[in-house]
């Protein structure tokens, strides 16, 4: 295994490319008889598709022949549609909460903590993201009960930790061996890679990836037993990359580390080290000392990072800092930057990215301004289905007869909009409603 290092813009990716490109350049020279290495580049699912446009870009011809762009789920399905799946069923998201609401209400009475929250909004859904980590960390029954009883007697926590251990047995007891979640993907096709000519002999690139999951473990180590070359890339420093290094050789453990902006970098590194010696693999590292960037967003990055106490003694062009009163004038600021970057430097939107930490105080805000200016924007943010004004139709229209017409669930209909209804008709036969104290078809 092949480990390459280095900070954030350092040229671990463009080292990648140009690999893959001399391996194919090679492959062209020999005859046409000679076997083909698969070269499988793994990365998060929310960057394959500017992987694949920079790959492109850079590859003898702009073709990608033999080179696979995948995220571990994508080639945990090429694997298994190569070497066969076995005879089991995969539960979606909505197969996982239509259990979880069975098995809560037959043993409501068991739980302790969650007994009485099963009817309330958002619970099952919070217990859906419970099974997906479960099966994702490879946790067990045992493993629950553990944590649980390590817990003060009498402590809320344990509460909790009981009754999710118990939701997971009747989960299990239920589901039976046949019938699985769709995170255990990845644990079928862990045990087909030694069976599918796409992984044997293969050339296996990993990059972006800060951290995995004990799934994730568990198919980095046995991709690395049957490939022919494995390579990861990991954004740390030299000096946190030789810490964890020391602390993995000497067999300690990652909890020991210190907290600090490369703890989770660290934390993967230990963790690869530690199965690669548990295995009687060996590994090499690439170091990538030099920062490819501007030096003043050098020293930027590591004062932010308290690896650089020393200011800046320089003119800084790159780095410019702007005050605002608040989100709406922050807003402003940027999109008017933007404007300028446009008309006057000869910057393209896609050009630029902005980086918010809390994104979710800013979509609407961002949204307003993109369209004053007739800027196309992407927000990169999950939506809540259930926010939609066709779900929510839907759903309450399923609820209007079992609530009796509800005056509550009548409003939440017409304030949908598609009613035919404006919002101003709806608004008046709400206060109508409210002082004649009706409730639906009701009166009390």
């Amino acid at each position: 295994m092949n480990i390459y290092i280095g900070p954030s813009g350092s040229g671990k990716t463009r080292e990648f490319f140009r690999l893959i490109r001399e391996h194919l350049l090679q492959e062209k020279d020999q005859s046409p008889d000679s076997p083909r290495a698969n070269i499988i580049y793994i990365a998060p699912e929310q960057v394959t598709m500017k992987l694949q446009k920079e790959l492109l870009s850079c590859l003898p011809g702009h073709s990608m022949m033999g080179v696979q762009v995948l995220s571990f789920k994508r080639l945990s399905y090429q694997i298994l549609s190569r070497a066969g799946m076995p005879e089991v069923t995969l539960l979606s998201d909505t197969g996982k909460c239509m259990v979880l609401v069975k098995i809560a209400r037959d043993h409501q009475d068991e739980l302790t903590y969650y007994g009485r929250n099963i009817t309330q909004r958002g619970f099952i859904g919070q217990m859906k993201l419970m099974v997906t980590e479960i099966v994702q960390y490879g946790l067990t029954e045992e493993d629950l009960k553990a944590m649980a009883e390590a817990q003060p007697e009498g402590s809320i926590l344990r509460a909790k930790l009981s009754d999710i251990a118990l939701l997971w047995h009747y989960f299990l007891a239920y589901t039976g061996e046949h019938v699985l979640a769709s995170e255990s993907l990845l644990d079928l096709s862990i045990s087909r890679i030694r069976d599918c000519d796409l992984t044997r002999d293969s050339i296996i690139f990993i990059d972006d990836f800060s951290g995995f999951t004990t799934q994730e473990y568990r198919m980095v180590f046995e991709l690395s037993r049957w490939a022919k070359q494995m390579n990861i890339a990991l954004t740390v420093t030299e000096s946190a990359f030789e810490e964890a290094e020391k602390l993995a050789l000497s067999g300690g453990n990652w909890q020991s580390l210190p907290l600090q902006p490369f703890f989770t970098v660290q934390k993967t590194i230990c963790k690869l080290i530690e199965g690669l010696r548990e295995r009687g693999q060996v590994y090499r590292v690439e170091r990538f000392r030099k920062c490819q960037r501007a030096e003043e967003l050098v020293h930027a990055s590591q004062a932010v990072c308290h690896m650089k106490s020393d200011p800046w003694r320089h003119p800084a062009s790159l780095v410019r800092g702007h005050m605002a009163k608040d989100p709406f004038s922050e807003v402003r600021f940027v999109f008017r930057k933007i404007l300028s970057l446009v008309r006057s430097e000869g910057y393209q939107l896609s050009d630029i990215v902005l980086l918010i930490p809390g994104i979710e105080g800013y979509q609407e805000l961002i949204r307003r301004e993109a369209k004053l200016y007739g800027f196309p924007v992407f927000i990169d943010s999950k939506v809540d289905a259930a926010g939609n004004p066709y779900i929510q139709f839907l759903q309450i229209l399923g609820e209007l007869p079992t609530s009796g017409f509800s005056r509550e669930n009548l409003t939440r209909l017409l304030t949908t909009g598609l009613c035919g209804v404006d919002q101003d008709k709806a608004d008046r036969l709400e206060n109508q409603m409210l002082a004649r104290n009706t409730y639906g078809l009701l009166r009390i």
